[in-house]
């Protein structure tokens, strides 16, 4: 029984250690091609929903507080995806917990798609509790990335510590009313986008891998141009009343 006792935290630690390390890409390990894996364009396709409520919404409000809303939602909503890309083009997308990470983002998205609408009607709290999901469970990634391998906490680090910064700030920016709260978040992807110049500048060694970023940009555009397609062309508009256009004499 004592024995039992002192084996508890070594068994403990060892299913804290159970958890898979999440891997980056190795350009002399990977193949000579990527390509998307299914889970990324099934992502892909999730968040084009996004882009949908972002066109329909600017379609709506067809003035130049419409355009600056589109404007201030598209690119917090561009700026989403390119995080969850990048990262799958970072590591190993085909590990199955980065899939199930990838599968919460989807929800996320489904949900942040959801709450434009009534973003571009001056009601931004879902939708920055949405967004606000999103990058933490980018943090999430960033830090189990980091865990798997402490070597990298020169290039990880400044993404963990600068997305998660974004993400209070986020949070906080539903505490100040609206023209402030439009600051809060440019500020917030300020100190985002600074997280990446900050971890590659103060790298001589960044790893190399093969990218398959210009294929996912590809596809997405595609998918966003077919989303247009799918939707039913509307016909001219049916006539209300009977013409008083005279015909031309020999025709009546």
């Amino acid at each position: 029984m004592i024995d039992e006792m002192h084996l508890l935290p070594s068994r403990l630690r060892a299913k804290r250690h159970a958890l898979p390390p999440l891997r980056l890409q190795d350009r002399t390990r990977a193949p000579l091609e990527r390509h998307a894996t299914w889970t990324e364009l099934f992502f892909d396709l999730v968040f084009v929903a996004a882009v949908a409520q972002l066109g329909a919404g600017l379609h709506e409000h067809l003035s130049f507080g419409g355009a600056a809303a589109f404007v201030g939602l598209f690119v917090p909503v561009w700026w989403a995806w390119t995080g969850y890309a990048y990262a799958a083009d970072l590591f190993y997308a085909d590990d199955a917990l980065f899939r199930v990470v990838l599968l919460s983002a989807m929800l996320s998205s489904a949900a942040l798609a959801a709450t434009i609408p009534a973003a571009f009607a001056g009601h931004s709290a879902g939708f920055v509790i949405a967004y606000a999901v999103l990058r933490a469970d980018l943090v999430v990634l960033y830090a189990w990335a980091w865990r798997s391998d402490r070597t990298l906490g020169r290039l990880l680090g400044p993404h963990v510590v600068g997305f998660g910064l974004g993400t209070v700030l986020w949070l906080s920016s539903l505490a100040v009313p609206a023209p402030v709260r439009y600051g809060v978040w440019a500020v917030a992807l300020a100190i985002e986008l600074s997280a990446g110049l900050v971890a590659y500048l103060r790298r001589a060694d960044v790893p190399k891998h093969r990218s398959h970023m210009p294929e996912r940009l590809g596809q997405f555009a595609l998918i966003c141009s077919a989303s247009r397609s799918w939707r039913s062309p509307q016909g001219p508009p049916e006539p209300t009343g009977r013409s008083t256009r005279r015909s031309p004499p020999g025709l009546a």
